[in-house]
């Protein structure tokens, strides 16, 4: 396992199962999480998380530690030194060790890159609904009056005549 837990490209770290204090960490944990292992060994993994996920964050590790199975969930991991939050996905399981004794492992994967890569795309998304919707007005509106042109009076008529052929109803229209 320590050859293993060593070499892993994610970051694991082992917490305590009451208080979930950092007790030990991979090298990959130092380069991601952005803090060398003096400074994080001894507190609690909730110290570093965004106050506005730490509820949360307990609540999963709670579960991961009673079920003994993993529980997936993603925080703001805060470290001195980095002006942005990194965001983190975490995987929290217990581990029993040769001593007997139960930790919490926690691996975590930075998923920043992808939570901006899918807010991008949403905000992309949303402008081409907003361009779409204006190009849909400019093909039916005559660009000089704003009044609708000839192909939104084909695609009425169209509609009217489906309509009048459904129901077996006559109609008529009147050009002033």
């Amino acid at each position: 396992y320590h050859d293993l837990f060593d070499r892993l490209l994610d970051s694991v770290l082992l917490l305590d199962t009451e208080s979930f204090t950092i007790l030990d960490m991979n090298e990959a944990s130092e380069r991601i999480l952005g803090a060398e292992f003096k400074a994080l060994e001894g507190r609690t993994v909730l110290d570093f998380l965004d106050p506005s996920d730490r509820s949360e964050s307990e609540k999963s590790l709670r579960i991961a530690r009673r079920r003994h199975h993993p529980k997936v969930f993603e925080a703001r991991w805060f470290s001195e030194g980095r002006e942005q939050k990194r965001v983190l996905e975490f995987l929290a399981c217990v581990l029993k060790l040769q001593s007997g004794d139960e930790v919490i492992q926690l691996i975590a994967r930075d998923v920043t890159p992808l939570r901006e890569a899918e807010a991008r795309a949403a905000r992309y998304l949303q402008e081409l609904k907003e361009v779409n919707t204006r190009l849909q007005s400019l093909s039916v509106t005559d660009e000089l009056t704003g009044l609708f042109n000839v192909r939104h009076f084909r695609r009425e008529i169209a509609k009217e005549q489906e309509r009048g052929e459904r129901y077996g109803q006559p109609y008529a229209l009147v050009f002033i």
